[in-house]
């Protein structure tokens, strides 16, 4: 003879379980397969949802579907589920590491198992020089950026790498330089630190190093400018606010960082934090020598946990 009980879990209503008198088996439908495990007979698995981390023990001979619950569900589970062995487990250990991203856009950061904060630090890239008979501008340093942020294990996260601000356009006068792109880490399109990219040079004035906080109208990942076709003057770096080409070098853009969050702007062409070893050469503006530039730094983003 088959019984029927009735179990009640907040977050999936009724749910009847059937237990054959003969058997003892409990078996819990799934509701959701992402939202459930099995276990099969004799095996152990570690739960581990909702922040709460649970040892299920099998020692039934039938698989047993187990949902997973919060804490007080977990308890309700436990009195009624008498085949079914629950003890506290150790939560998982975050295993050390760290993840450098170079170059690219929309890059997948995975935050790896049991890991519930990372740290990032990131450097904008730096922006170009400009010319007139002989005469030039130095390009601007990327801004820095560095903090904490908290994460959830396993979810993924964005990262955007600023391109280095190479390229000039001509004009009667000179050329101007291009300004740098910023360097980003977003949850879905929302950013959660970002450092600014240095401003493209004038003809003959510098662009301005990027970084700084400031305000703008819709702030957040805002794209560089490229210098004017046609004029000697540089464009504005890429950042939370984009910089300006009110001035003929261009400004640099501006970072962003969550509260505790260090924000390290650049000066002249070296950029935020620049005797930070795991920088190497990103951020570095292109400085004028002879109507020629040297290497422009690109952009670098760092998570470590």
């Amino acid at each position: 003879m088959a019984h029927v009980v009735r179990l009640h879990f907040a977050k999936y209503a009724q749910i009847a379980l059937s237990v054959a008198a003969a058997m003892m088996a409990i078996i819990v439908p799934s509701v959701d397969a992402a939202e459930s495990y099995q276990i099969n007979a004799s095996q152990e698995v570690t739960v581990d949802e909702h922040g709460v981390c649970k040892k299920v023990t099998n020692n039934h001979s039938s698989a047993i579907f187990v949902p997973t619950k919060t804490d007080t569900e977990w308890g309700a589970f436990r009195t009624n589920a008498t085949l079914i062995a629950l003890a506290d487990c150790a939560a998982g250990v975050c295993t050390p590491g760290s993840q450098v991203f170079n170059t690219g856009d929309n890059q997948n950061f995975v935050v790896p198992a049991n890991c519930t904060s990372v740290s990032v630090k990131a450097w904008g890239a730096g922006g170009d020089f400009g010319d007139a008979d002989g005469v030039g501008g130095d390009g601007g340093g990327g801004g820095y950026a560095g903090a904490t942020l908290t994460v959830t294990p396993s979810e993924t996260l964005k990262v955007r790498v600023g391109s280095p601000g190479g390229g000039q356009y001509a004009s009667d006068y000179g050329w101007g330089g291009n300004g740098g792109g910023s360097s980003s880490v977003l949850r879905g399109t929302t950013v959660l630190i970002e450092a600014g990219g240095g401003g493209g040079a004038a003809a003959q004035g510098p662009g301005g190093a990027g970084g700084g906080i400031r305000a703008c109208a819709s702030p957040g990942n805002q794209a560089g400018q490229n210098a004017t076709p046609g004029s000697e003057c540089g464009g504005g770096g890429a950042g939370y606010c984009r910089g300006s080409t009110v001035a003929c070098g261009g400004e640099g853009g501006s970072s962003y960082v969550p509260a505790g969050g260090v924000e390290l702007p650049g000066s002249g062409s070296t950029p935020g934090n620049a005797g930070d070893p795991d920088r190497g050469t990103a951020g570095d503006g292109s400085i004028w020598i002879n109507m020629a530039g040297t290497p422009l730094g690109a952009g670098k983003v760092k998570i470590s946990w």
